[in-house]
């Protein structure tokens, strides 16, 4: 009988691939039968070869006799594995999560999924909420076939924006806000906002703040090309030119001069917070809250539970109110002279 076989083949599913088969099942001849295949399947003398990408291979079976059947074997593949294109949206400002990528796939066996992280996988091409990282796209066909790629998201650096420590401004003086900003995108719109209403300029990059007569608050927002925003604030406080004033000794004997401790100011303070006079031992001989400035009638007569105290040094505290509502605490001492 002479010398023939039957090869059977299996097809490679996933462009690419090397998941093809090929068995050779021998029939006449004189066994036992020895089989020489391409030197490109690295195969030893074995009917059945796995893992053969697409192509053309021969085999050569030969029995015992030296007859030879030699074969020519066609493996397939598709014609076209799994591409694709894509659009990404970067994050629009440092730290958002709102970069997209736009998936458009062709090849392989439609529908497609699409993944990430290479475990969840959606029916989805659009893939948003990401933020700046780079991915590993999968998209996976019909067939199982899967397509790998890696895309990164970015984003833009992030904006910083300083206004600097808090000025003190004196009375009459004027000052520009110099804002420091860096790794925003031109055009930049200014806006800015504080109770002051003498505010030169609202959207310059520098406005000028002068004759102001209490602290404000100036607030900055930064808006970049991107849309990306930033915001800070600065205190620009009024330096005093109130005096407060307590004696430094006064003699309380009842003949009405210099006979109490009070506290005196000029223009520019409101009221007393709080007023309180200590003895040397730290004792709290006097105390008055909430009274108004250049009063006596508010202030210490040398008096302490109902009697007159003995000469001597006496040190007090005291908070004032100005009339922007800012306050001042002060200290010092004081002499009873009898």
């Amino acid at each position: 009988v002479p010398l023939d076989a039957l090869v059977f083949t299996e097809d490679i599913i996933c462009k690419g691939e090397s998941t093809g088969s090929i068995s050779a099942l021998v029939a006449g001849g004189t066994p036992w039968y020895s089989f020489n295949w391409d030197d490109d399947l690295n195969a030893n003398d074995t009917s059945i070869v796995s893992n053969v990408a697409a192509g053309i291979y021969s085999l050569t079976i030969t029995d015992a006799n030296g007859c030879e059947n030699i074969n020519s074997i066609l493996i397939e593949e598709p014609t076209q594995g799994i591409e694709t294109t894509y659009a990404i949206d970067h994050v629009s400002c440092f730290g958002e999560r709102d970069g997209r990528i736009d998936v458009n796939t062709f090849g392989g066996q439609a529908p497609y999924e699409y993944s990430l992280d290479g475990n969840l996988f959606t029916s989805s091409e659009v893939l948003v909420g990401l933020d700046a990282n780079e991915y590993v796209l999968s998209i996976r066909d019909e067939l199982g076939c899967l397509f790998t790629d890696t895309v990164e998201v970015v984003q833009p650096l992030e904006i910083s924006l300083e206004l600097g420590e808090d000025i003190l401004l004196s009375d009459g003086n004027k000052t520009p806000l110099l804002p420091i900003l860096a790794n925003a995108v031109p055009p930049i719109a200014y806006s800015w906002s504080s109770e002051d209403t003498t505010l030169n300029c609202l959207t310059c990059p520098v406005p000028i703040i002068e004759n102001i007569e209490q602290t404000y608050r100036y607030f900055l927002t930064v808006t970049d090309a991107n849309n990306c925003m930033i915001t800070d604030d600065i205190f620009i406080r009024v330096d005093k030119e109130a005096v407060v004033f307590v004696a430094t000794g006064f003699t309380p004997n009842n003949d009405d001069v210099n006979d109490y401790l009070y506290v005196q100011a000029n223009e520019g303070v409101e009221r007393v917070v709080a007023f309180e006079v200590f003895d040397r031992f730290g004792q709290l001989v006097f105390q008055s809250n909430d009274t108004p400035i250049n009063d006596k009638s508010f202030g210490w007569n040398g008096y302490f539970k109902n009697d007159f105290v003995s000469s001597g040094v006496f040190v007090w505290t005291l908070i004032v109110e100005f009339d922007d509502g800012e306050r001042g605490a002060y200290q010092g001492n004081t002499t009873v002279i009898r």
